[in-house]
């Protein structure tokens, strides 16, 4: 079996969509037969608890080499610009017999340990006022750093593909893995009665399970309810995720102000982070999931509503085309008006039987689909390790969609 480690430290850092990667990543390989890579996750002293809390079931091991000062970490920066390798990291990976470093950073062009380095998006090149100069520049080193040194640039979507291309990066290795999302079972999802007692939800409502961060343009969502109140119809729509946006630490107080002053403040219900046997009843209950957001670089609110079944509310990106959902309707991102109109169709053409129909096919392809993309994932770890082992000069390479989406 080939180790893969993962150097893994966000716990606590509000990126809820880390977490659900990682998880669907990790227990698609574990399902996956006769699999030939082990996922192991490296970490601090400090981040051993957290990550084993975490992800249960995939091996922890801690490094003393990432407790160190940090002098020792510029020491190792220096070292792999000169030298173009991480010898004091190398020997400490090797030691836990890890044959490859994914989506985890990079040692160096002449590193002996192969690397895989994820990039889950360029929304700085579509929406750069988001960041602050100090980010931008951040955010380009980043990706010249990883273009430079991984041997593998991995990516979630052609999109994001498209998006690396305009930086103008040449000969460098690359491969697109979209994620496929896990649901819980039937008999783990919480009865409506029960969200209604905990949540106060209506018997029907949407769900709009996005961060509130300030490209995921919740505000569209605000004024679609408005209008549909002005025509006489009301609707529920349940938001879940992180209220904190570090860009824009004032976004959410200035959402509910706006719903306030829309006269929608009853209609639109903020809950914040919820468990996810709740984020996912909440969901499987729902007339119809929405994600309004200008920018994906894969969505995992798409990949759980396509795992369950459920109807889906999207803007048109093309991200959101790219993902394709059986059951989407599309609007374009700004204009609220198209989206009052879908969600009053989905609204009206809601059916309880037939959605339990859709999410029980649903269940039934999903098994093939996290295979597929287990299996994916592996082939690509296979192949780096082939390039890396053979000293292949690396050369672009546009890696093919795995076989659920095409």
């Amino acid at each position: 079996m080939i180790r893969v480690g993962f150097i893994l430290e966000f716990a606590g850092n509000g990126w809820l969509g880390g977490t659900s990667y990682y998880r669907n990543l990790f227990s698609a390989i574990a399902d996956l037969p006769e699999r030939r890579i082990d996922p192991v996750l490296i970490t601090s002293s400090r981040g051993f608890e957290p990550m084993k809390s975490q992800f249960p079931d995939v091996a922890v091991v801690s490094l003393p080499l990432l407790d160190a000062p940090s002098v020792v970490g510029k020491a190792r920066r220096v070292m792999r610009v000169l030298s173009g390798r991480d010898i004091l990291i190398e020997r400490a990976l090797k030691s836990e017999n890890i044959r490859i470093l994914s989506h985890s950073g990079y040692f160096g062009q002449r590193s002996r340990i192969a690397s895989i380095v994820w990039i889950p998006d360029f929304q700085e090149l579509t929406f750069p006022g988001f960041f602050s100069e100090r980010e931008l520049a951040a955010r380009r080193r980043n990706a010249s750093n990883c273009c430079r040194h991984a041997s593998t640039v991995l990516l979630s979507s052609q999109a994001a593909l498209s998006d690396l291309r305009k930086i103008g990066v040449r000969d460098i290795e690359t491969a697109v893995l979209p994620f496929v999302a896990s649901v819980p079972l039937a008999q783990d999802i919480l009865p409506r009665d029960q969200l209604r007692t905990k949540y106060g939800v209506a018997d029907k409502f949407f769900h709009l399970p996005n961060q509130f961060w300030i490209h995921k343009n919740h505000i569209v969502v605000l004024e679609a309810l408005a209008l549909l109140r002005q025509q006489g119809a009301v609707v529920e729509v349940i938001a879940t995720g992180n209220t904190a946006d570090p860009r824009q630490p004032d976004y959410f107080s200035s959402l509910t102000a706006t719903a306030l002053r829309l006269g929608i403040e009853d209609l639109f219900k903020p809950l914040g982070v919820v468990p996810y046997q709740d984020l996912m009843s909440l969901m499987r209950h729902a007339v119809a999931v929405i994600n309004p957001s200008k920018f994906e670089g894969w969505s995992t609110t798409v990949e759980e509503a396509k795992s369950m079944g459920k109807a889906i509310v999207l803007s048109d990106i093309p991200v959101h085309r790219e993902q394709a959902p059986d059951r989407a309707a599309f609007f374009p991102a700004d204009d609220a008006r198209s989206l009052a109109k879908q969600m009053w169709e989905a609204w009206n053409r809601w059916d309880a039987d037939e959605d339990v129909q859709f999410v029980d096919r649903a269940a039934a392809n999903l098994v093939g689909r996290r295979a597929a993309f287990a299996r994916h994932y592996e082939e690509i770890v296979l192949s780096t390790l082939d390039r890396h082992g053979a000293g292949v000069k690396r050369t672009a390479v546009f890696a093919r969609q795995s076989p659920q989406n095409r």
